[in-house]
C-alpha cells in the first residue's frame, strides 16, 4: 500500500520480473489506484482505469527528471547506463564525488 505524502491518497502497486507476466484483469475489481510494473513489459487483460501499467521508458524518465534526489550510487549507475540508452543529455551533469 503506497499513501500520498500530501493528500493522503491510498494506491496499490505491483512489481514483478523476468518472465513473470502481470495480468491487469486480476486487479479490475480491486479498489484502485492500482500500479503496476513489469520490468520486461509483460501485460496481459484489458484495459481498466483505475490501473496503470508502468513502462521502463516510465522509470527512466522519472530517474531523469529527479535524478538529483536520488542516492549517489544510483546516480552513478545511471550515469554509466544512460548513454547505452540514449540518454546523454543528464550525463553532462556534475556527479557527486561520494555519497
Amino acid at each position: 500500500m503506497l499513501v500520498h505524502p500530501h493528500t493522503h491518497e491510498k494506491a496499490q502497486a505491483q512489481v514483478k520480473s523476468g518472465d513473470v507476466r502481470l495480468n491487469i484483469d486480476d486487479y479490475a475489481d480491486q479498489a484502485g489506484p492500482i500500479f503496476l510494473f513489469q520490468s520486461n513489459e509483460y501485460y496481459d487483460g484489458d484495459n481498466a482505469d483505475h490501473v496503470t501499467c508502468i513502462t521502463r521508458e516510465n522509470v527512466s524518465g522519472f530517474l531523469c527528471r529527479h535524478l538529483d534526489s536520488m542516492p549517489g550510487w544510483l546516480q552513478r549507475k545511471f550515469r554509466l547506463w544512460a548513454p547505452l540508452r540514449g540518454l546523454t543529455g543528464i550525463i553532462s551533469r556534475r556527479m557527486p564525488v561520494s555519497q
